[in-house]
């Protein structure tokens, strides 16, 4: 990477000028591309759900009858994606980390999973003495434009949308003649 520098102006000064000798400039075309390659690996690593990952967005799902070997499999994978985090200088964000328990409409779970984002000090101990809090759990998930309930019921999704197409057709009516 050429040598780039970089000012900051707050009104009329301006800070003395910062060569960037390494990284990708945020917002330019190739950072999307050089994040992707920095994380490709993180696949790698799961071996016990599915992975679907659109740009630095990820969504992992585990999946069972019992809620119980579901929740174990989930955390075993997502223990693994926070250490290799870790490892490779990434920040996971537990705040910003969501978790959706999706289960039939027609019958609700007698236990709801948890899932558990450890602390970087945590990982690399034995756990015993944990006070880690669980992943906040929600009851829908907007993911790449489609919200998901937790019980597959498309009611809210279908609301938004409807509600666009209505506004997009009163523009219509304004301006047809």
């Amino acid at each position: 990477m050429k040598e780039t520098s970089y000012v900051v102006k707050l009104r009329e000064p301006h800070s003395h000028p910062i060569s960037i000798t390494m990284g990708t400039a945020q917002g330019s075309v190739l950072g999307p591309l050089h994040y992707l390659s920095y994380v490709n690996d993180v696949s790698n690593i799961i071996s016990k759900f599915f992975f679907y990952r659109f740009a630095d967005d990820t969504c992992i799902i585990s999946a069972d009858r019992d809620v119980t070997i579901a929740e174990s499999k989930l955390q075993h994978d997502f223990l693994s994606i926070c250490k290799w985090s870790h490892d490779m200088g990434l920040i996971s964000n537990a705040q910003k980390t969501k978790m959706m328990h999706i289960h039939s409409s027609h019958n609700k779970p007698n236990r709801y999973a948890r899932l558990v984002a450890h602390s970087h000090d945590c990982l690399h101990t034995d756990q015993t003495n944990c006070t880690c809090e669980p992943i906040e759990r929600d009851s829908q998930q907007t993911y790449l434009g489609l919200i998901i309930e937790d019980r597959l019921n498309w009611g809210s999704h279908i609301e938004t949308l409807t509600n666009k197409l209505r506004a997009n057709l009163a523009r219509f009516y304004a301006i047809k003649t």
